[in-house]
């Protein structure tokens, strides 16, 4: 999926800012006092400030497929650095059913990001990684409290099915 637009909340707007333009470096699109957008590749994320709790989220940036291991490098050598988040010691993953192989991390708000390279779309590059290596969203996962009236209500207005 490749999500071009995805509105969030958050209550810190300030650290999220900070977070998305200087420690991964993607470019602020537009900002005001109650928001602010950047640009993820093809996508475009807007927060929106909130002063109710419990917007956490899930959600997925694409990268070319051959770029996990330079997206983990880049990570780790920000400033500060961004920790991956592991399993078992492992801190790589790979998903047989779609191919893939992805990486997670927090953001400051606690939203768990995650790099995925989807090694069935042929999207390599050349080149080494770094924020313009981002793609697209491609994923977002929300907590609902009905998950079964979630999904038939994302049917019903958007024709989107379960995976």
């Amino acid at each position: 999926m490749r999500i071009t637009e995805l509105h969030l909340y958050t209550q810190d707007l300030h650290a999220q800012r900070l977070f998305y333009t200087r420690t991964l470096g993607l470019p602020l699109v537009t900002e005001t006092v109650a928001s602010f957008t950047i640009q993820a590749g093809a996508t475009r994320l807007l927060f929106q400030r909130t002063e109710q709790e419990g917007f956490l989220y899930h959600f997925a940036f694409s990268i070319p497929s051959n770029k996990l291991a330079h997206a983990k490098e880049w990570l780790l050598a920000r400033t500060p650095p961004v920790p991956l988040l592991s399993l078992d010691g492992q801190d790589e993953f790979h998903g047989e059913s779609w191919n893939v192989s992805n990486l997670y991390f927090y953001d400051v708000a606690g939203n768990i990001l995650e790099f995925i390279a989807h090694h069935d779309v042929p999207d390599s590059t050349p080149d080494g990684f770094d924020e313009h290596s981002v793609l697209h969203i491609s994923e977002i996962g929300l907590a609902v409290d009905n998950v079964l009236a979630q999904v038939a209500e994302f049917k019903d207005r958007f024709g989107i099915e379960p995976y």
